[in-house]
């Protein structure tokens, strides 16, 4: 897997993880530390050749960071076999089961529409895309479009490219 794959995935993991160390407000006021984090991963082919090594990549890291960190990182992968609707089906599923945080690599890209409206309606679940290329589903570079409660983080790569994503409404999306 190359550095600038790896590198971005360390980006959205880094940003998960962060979530963790994120302060809460507990009944009497007094800040809380996160314990755990659930993360719910679903991704277009698990068959496919670069979507695996990517999630070997992915719960290799989390568990570098759970230990690293002490936060418990549990990861939930589902398969959606190429279907969109299956693939709503199981952020709805994961939404459902309380995950902290929804990782999608889309089956089609240009429908995180109803992926982000879900997360939206069930207390603002950050949604992180993981895509690949700059077409639909198969190998190439990835392209992380950090996307959190609607709103899309610019993520730089390593040679200080933009590696795209922008805010709705901002010029030139």
């Amino acid at each position: 897997m190359s550095q600038r794959m790896l590198r971005g995935m360390a980006a959205g993991l880094g940003a998960l993880v962060s979530l963790g160390s994120m302060a809460g407000c507990g009944t009497d006021g007094q800040v809380q530390k996160a314990t755990s984090i659930k993360i719910g991963v679903t991704v277009y082919d698990q068959y496919d050749t670069f979507v695996s090594q990517m999630m070997t990549d992915f719960n290799e890291y989390a568990a570098e960071q759970e230990e690293q960190t002490g936060i418990a990182i549990n990861v939930e992968v589902y398969n959606a076999a190429g279907s969109q609707s299956t693939q709503n089906s199981q952020v709805e599923e994961m939404l459902d089961a309380g995950c902290n945080v929804i990782c999608v690599n889309l089956v089609d890209r240009t429908e995180p529409t109803t992926i982000i409206d879900m997360a939206e309606k069930k207390n603002n679940v950050p949604v992180i895309f993981l895509q690949q290329g700059t077409g639909g589903g198969g190998s190439g570079a990835l392209g992380q479009g950090l996307l959190c409660r609607g709103e899309s983080i610019r993520v730089r790569n390593h040679a200080g490219g933009d590696c795209g994503g922008c805010v709705q409404g901002e010029s030139g999306c």
